[in-house]
């Protein structure tokens, strides 16, 4: 946002500096980034009238011009071809610097001395503001005094300050309200323009008929008729501030609305209404397939939740964002249709986005503006018409307010004034601040004030509103520095998160790395997968907006950014791999709920372990994912832990996967990638896998170690070798040793498995390690004896084993 100090200061004359008033609003929360001079330098350039030309007597291009500059007559060589006795033009005397930087100075043309050097408007940079070109000499106004400044001869002697501001200051997109601020901030007095519409004796009746059929998108809808219009350039003073605002000047019709829109915040329209199909403005939504050609030229493909300004037959203006161009005013009109509504900003903000159009009329309606306003913006612009002599201003208004607003009142208590502030301020001071805003203060009890908010105030909703506002005008330099009190606790860390710094640490000591992956994926990742249609795993949240079609669900495994990562690494010749990743997944709750999110760990690892220059590699299978497993839920204090065969998990090849269970619920899985799998992300090596719901975990964790005493009785130690079927799991046995061995059996640990020739085809040996021990005495070799052979008839009866 861009405002000329001489038009802020008709409104608020605080008789303060530009830089000054900056200094203010900047410190009030209404930032000004630069204050500068619309043109820099000029003021160094002054008036001159030539009063004598004659040829150079060296040059047929070239003239010797006599330039009186007010002080005294000096000497200039030109070739402009536009020079005349008598007229005034633009004059950079010896010892000045132009706009661009360069020095002028006395110099001689083929013998003939230049005191000076006449000028364009190109090289002063006055052309873009509507003063003189590169074609010759900037020629002035007849009755400008010699000497005068060019920044006071042109108007261009003012400074335009240049605003940043926060999102929810909409309302300071127009100058009438920055103009409150300043009065605010200062006490200068605030001189509003006085709006009458000078009408003539028609009626407005039966020129035309506003039917609204969206209300939820378009709450008021008033107009005006201009006829007998004189589309022609606007005066200097309204090109100037346009200029000076960053808007380029068209022609006295639409001028007049975009200055009113800088001057109210209230975007208008202005239509030729004889294109306007049978008298008739119909605001809708667009309807399947429609076009619509905008000002711009460009042809709008619309979809159905986009709201359009349409006569009876098709189209004629994007509603809040851009006209049409097939009704735009042209030197040829001769009546004008003025509009001035309010559109909801939602909708506005998301056709402006659809089809990537942001204008000064989207950017107001986007951030919310005065309903209120609407017909006294819209009487604004009729009379600056009138006064323009561009038309006549047909009586009355049409004006469909369809959902009125009704007015905001806030209870404001003072104690929390001052507590939030840490101020101390009377009743009487807060009354002050918020009157000198325009806000409306009446007092209740001894504490409160019933505060009405102006209309074009959308930012202020609640009592914490308006003791922002508050301190902005009381000053945040005024608010005394405090040291924060209160009772102080001791900081630690929740069980969740010391469970996943413990799941994090037990992982990079079991030797893997931590990655990081998206928490995006896509269908084609799932199919990479070998994941069924019909698969939970493909019931995905949707994302509207995707980046990549690739990364177009959020994710329900850690698993395919896991085997991205590995493939990648693979790419560049990097093998032996180990990672893991603690991430979120997200998994659908319903239309109008947020995701699911739950806390899964993934694992993956492939080629060979580096174990020193002692040992020999050791594989990255499915046993080292394995051994990873376990190490966790040793840490976290979880016994009851199960790994199933799973032979029916597409991901992972049938006869390597199993499940994880804990108490025997299911929290997750590990196995070997299936070799189509493999195939598909192009994976010259076997991986193995895992993944765990840590969400499912955390609740069983038990990380709190319980010490026991060193047993002060000798333990016995027997091994066991028992022949059972190969599909028989070790696991399994073992908890039959574990349960067959009671309280007196501490420990059971395999440490063979054998075929051979001395095995039966189809079975297995397993040799296991047992320690039986006593806390309260010496066991006997009778009572190790007798639990060892109900050990033995435990496997015999319930996993068909017998001693080898």
């Amino acid at each position: 946002m861009r405002v000329p100090y001489s038009w802020l200061r008709e409104y608020a004359d605080s008789g303060l500096s530009a830089g000054e008033v900056a200094e203010k609003l900047t410190m009030a929360g209404i930032a000004v980034e630069t204050v500068e001079l619309p043109v820099p330098g000029l003021w160094q350039i002054v008036v001159g009238r030539i009063l004598e030309i004659t040829p150079h007597p060296k040059s047929e291009r070239l003239f010797v011009c006599k330039v009186d500059v007010g002080e005294k007559v000096i000497q200039v060589v030109s070739g402009a071809p536009n020079i005349e006795v008598g007229v005034n033009v633009a004059v950079a005397p010896a010892g000045t610097s132009l706009p661009g930087g360069s020095q002028v100075e006395v110099r001689e043309f083929q013998g003939i001395e230049s005191e000076g050097l006449l000028c364009s408007g190109a090289e002063l940079g006055t052309d873009e503001w509507g003063f003189g070109d590169d074609q010759g000499v900037l020629v002035l106004k007849k009755d400008l005094v010699p000497g005068t400044s060019l920044d006071q001869a042109l108007g261009l002697d003012d400074q335009i300050l240049e605003f940043d501001l926060t999102p929810n200051r909409g309302d300071c997109l127009a100058v009438i309200n920055i103009a409150r601020e300043v009065c605010a901030l200062t006490g200068a007095e605030l001189r509003l323009p006085r709006v009458e519409v000078p009408e003539i004796e028609e009626s407005i009746d039966g020129w035309i008929q506003v039917e609204i059929r969206e209300p939820s998108l378009c709450r008021r809808y008033a107009g005006r008729i201009v006829k007998n219009v004189k589309v022609a350039p606007s005066p200097d003073w309204l090109q100037y501030r346009l200029r000076a605002s960053g808007i380029r000047p068209i022609n006295n019709i639409v001028d007049v609305t975009n200055y009113v829109m800088l001057e109210f915040g209230q975007p208008l329209h202005a239509f030729d209404y004889e294109k306007l199909q049978g008298g008739k403005i119909v605001v809708r939504k667009a309807a399947a397939g429609e076009q619509l050609v905008t000002l711009d030229g460009a042809t709008r493909n619309l979809d159905e939740e986009m709201l359009v300004i349409a006569d009876a037959r098709e189209p004629v203006a994007l509603g809040g964002i851009m006209g049409g161009l097939a009704s735009e005013v042209t030197e040829r009109t001769r009546t004008v249709f003025l509009e001035a509504a309010y559109f909801d900003s939602r909708n506005i903000r998301r056709t402006s986005k659809l089809l990537g159009l942001r204008t000064e009329s989207s950017q107001r309606f986007e951030k919310g503006i005065n309903i209120e306003g609407v017909v006294e913006a819209l009487n604004r612009a009729a009379q600056l018409i009138a006064l323009l002599g561009a038309g006549e201003i047909v009586s009355g208004v049409v004006d469909e307010y369809v959902r009125p607003a009704a007015p905001i009142t806030i209870r404001l208590r003072v104690s929390r004034v001052n507590k939030v502030l840490g101020t101390n301020l009377e009743r009487a001071d807060v009354q002050k601040v918020l009157e000198r805003l325009g806000f409306c203060c009446e007092l209740c009890g001894t504490d409160f004030l019933l505060v009405g908010v102006p209309p074009y105030r959308v930012d202020v909703s609640e009592e914490i509103d308006l003791i922002e506002e508050v301190a902005r005008v009381y000053g945040y330099d005024r608010i005394p520095s405090t040291i924060p009190v209160g009772i102080l606790s001791q900081g630690r860390r929740s069980l969740e998160g010391s469970l996943r710094d413990l799941t994090a640490r037990v992982m990079v000591e079991c030797g893997l790395d931590e990655v990081i992956t998206l928490s995006f994926t896509g269908e084609g990742s799932f199919d990479k997968l070998r994941v069924p249609k019909e698969s939970k795993l493909r019931k995905v949240v949707r994302i509207q907006n995707p980046l990549r079609e690739e990364h177009g669900l959020l994710r329900t495994l850690l698993l395919p950014g896991l085997i991205e990562t590995v493939a990648s690494n693979c790419k560049r010749r990097l093998t032996n791999l180990g990672i893991f990743e603690m991430g979120v997944v997200f998994e659908p709750a319903g239309e109008k709920n947020l995701p699911e999110e739950k806390l899964h760990l993934g694992i993956a690892v492939c080629g060979k372990e580096d174990r020193g220059w002692q040992e020999p590699p050791g594989e990255r299978d499915f046993y080292y994912v394995k051994g990873a497993l376990e190490a966790l839920f040793e840490a976290l204090g979880i016994k009851d832990l199960a790994f199933v065969p799973w032979p029916d998990f597409p991901p992972l090849h049938p006869g390597r996967a199993a499940q994880v269970l804990v108490n025997g619920q299911e929290v997750g899985f590990i196995g070997e990638l299936h070799p189509d799998v493999q195939e598909n992300f192009e994976l010259p090596v076997r991986v193995c896998v895992s993944e765990l719901d840590l969400t499912q975990v955390f609740p069983f964790a038990r990380p709190v170690k319980v010490f026991e005493p060193i047993p002060r009785y000798p333990g016995v130690e027997r091994d066991l070798a028992v022949i059972v079927s190969q599909d028989v799991p070790a696991e399994q046995v073992t908890r039959v040793i574990m349960a067959a061995g009671g309280d007196l059996l501490r420990e059971c640990r395999l440490f063979d498995v054998y075929q051979g020739p001395q095995v039966p085809p189809g079975c297995r040996s397993l040799a296991y390690s047992l320690l039986f021990q006593s806390l309260e005495r010496t066991l006997t070799d009778e009572e190790v004896s007798e639990i060892h052979r109900s050990i033995v008839e435990a496997l015999e009866r319930e996993v068909g084993g017998r001693l080898r």
